[in-house]
């Protein structure tokens, strides 16, 4: 009789740390994939801002975007790149280890539960005013805010929804590029335009006056609208 009430004991003891157990397996396994891609998320971001924004600079910063804007006043900012456009090397490929981050032929257990998502907003000419923020002279620059949402795969996905998705936001700068300096530099643009349009009278100056010191128009500082002009 001791006997049976024994292995009626360890059976039942195997019963209740069975189901224990395999949640605590599920919950672990899920707490990982939260964690992973948690890090990843961020780590997709930082490279789409680093990289994937300036994926065209020769474009920004080339003759042809000189001679096409010379005499345009209107400002002018290139668009900024979403971290899951397809057509330029984004940085979503990194949250189910894929390109630009090596991986295995196979998904990961962490792979994203859905299709992440992402977006970019340039927010045009950002001025820094050297008076404002101890600066040597005042500062210009482009300013995009990109986003990246996602959602980690786990066993117990229900149960943690709260914690399975996550969102990454930062706010990325760069040099202005040809086009912006144009439209916020009136004297440069003028410049600009009287060399690519050289006069052909004799008589006449076809080569700019050297420049002596040029400010942009009043810079709005950072938090502002939008708007060097």
């Amino acid at each position: 009789m001791r006997r049976d009430a024994q292995r009626g004991q360890a059976l039942l003891e195997l019963v209740v740390s069975v189901p224990l157990f395999v949640f605590a397996l599920l919950a672990l396994l899920t707490v990982i994939a939260i964690g992973v891609q948690s890090e990843r998320v961020w780590q997709a971001l930082r490279y789409n801002g680093l990289v994937a924004q300036q994926f065209d600079p020769y474009s920004n910063y080339s003759l042809y975007e000189l001679y096409e804007n010379a005499g345009t006043t209107s400002i002018i900012t290139p668009q900024c790149v979403s971290p899951t456009d397809p057509t330029v090397p984004g940085g979503s490929g990194i949250l189910n280890g894929t390109n630009p981050l090596p991986g295995s032929n196979n998904q990961p257990f962490w792979n994203p539960a859905s299709s992440p998502t992402g977006s970019c907003v340039s927010s045009g000419p950002t001025g820094f005013s050297a008076a404002t923020y101890g600066l040597y002279a005042d500062l210009l620059l482009e300013h995009d805010q990109t986003t990246l949402k996602t959602s980690a795969w786990g066993p117990l996905h229900s149960l943690f929804s709260s914690a399975v998705s996550m969102t990454a936001s930062a706010n990325f700068f760069r040099s202005p590029s040809i086009p912006l300096v144009l439209g916020c530099y009136t004297v440069i643009n003028s410049m600009v335009l009287q060399a690519t349009q050289p006069a052909t009278s004799p008589t006449a100056t076809g080569a700019p006056a050297a420049l002596t010191g040029i400010t942009p128009a009043p810079i709005t500082p950072f938090g502002a609208a939008a708007s060097c002009l």
